[in-house]
Formats: structure tokens, C-alpha cells, sequence
């Protein structure tokens, strides 16, 4: 008795299909032959090093938090923080929702009330935002000179 499946028993892998409609597919079996070709494997070894590359790349920028996702859409960047989307045609660059996040998260009111306060009363979180915001302003002109 042979150990193999016919092409009209149920497939071994448990899908719950034929085995003629699964694992036994022409297409399947063309497919795992070209992926198990050695050119296949180096192509794959390629991938899986270009894509650690890339995973490295974003951790020594961002750090080891979540990927930033952030893009370009109709003229918009947008941006996703946790489960929301924000997005503006202003926003030019990550950098420039940066610099709005603290006022979306905290409500414009509360922001208003505390930049019309002296500068020693603010919160801190307004003085580090206007730090912040200076600081990028005289990066970005220094490289622009």
C-alpha cells in the first residue's frame, strides 16, 4: 500500500479539501518546486537580508517603539497613532505633526489658555514643545545656509 494520497482523498495537511484541490495542485507542486530551486534560495536569503536591513535602519532612527507610520496622500501627509489617522496638507513631513500632536492630544482650549499664560506659569509640556520647535527651526536653518 502506498504511503501517498490519491488525488481524491482528503489532503494530509487537514485543510479539509481533496487533496487534488489543495497540496495536489499542479500550481502548488510547479510552485514548491521553483521554491526549493537554489537560485530560489538565494533569492529569498536576498529578501530576508535587505528587509533585516531595512528593520535596522528603522530602529537605529525611530528606536525600538512601534514603526512610525506615516505617508504622503493627495497632497496630505498622513499619519496613524494607534487607532486614529491625522492628516493635513500642511504637514509637510513627520516632523510637522510632531510639532501639532501635543495640540490635537491636549484640545486647542487647553493650549490657547496655557500660551496666554507667562512663560514660567506654562506647563511643561508647552515649554518643551517651543523648545523643540526652536530647536528644529535652527537646524533646518542652519542646513539651508
Amino acid at each position: 500500500m502506498s504511503s501517498k494520497p490519491g488525488r481524491n482523498d482528503p489532503c494530509p495537511c487537514g485543510s479539509g479539501r481533496k487533496f487534488k484541490k489543495c497540496h495536489g495542485n499542479i500550481a502548488v507542486l510547479d510552485t514548491l518546486r521553483v521554491l526549493n530551486s537554489p537560485r530560489a534560495h538565494q533569492e529569498l536569503r536576498t529578501m530576508l537580508a535587505r528587509r533585516e536591513a531595512e528593520e535596522f535602519q528603522r530602529r537605529e532612527q525611530q528606536g525600538l517603539g512601534k514603526p512610525i507610520i506615516s505617508s504622503e496622500f493627495h497632497e496630505h501627509r498622513v499619519v496613524a497613532v494607534g487607532g486614529t489617522v491625522h492628516f493635513s496638507k500642511k504637514w509637510k513631513t513627520f516632523h510637522d505633526f510632531l510639532n501639532d500632536y501635543p495640540k490635537i492630544v491636549l484640545g486647542k482650549d487647553w493650549w490657547m489658555a496655557e500660551v496666554a499664560k507667562p512663560p514660567e506659569a506654562r506647563h511643561r509640556i508647552l515649554t518643551w514643545a517651543f523648545r523643540s520647535y526652536e530647536h528644529f527651526k535652527a537646524h533646518v536653518m542652519t542646513v539651508a545656509v
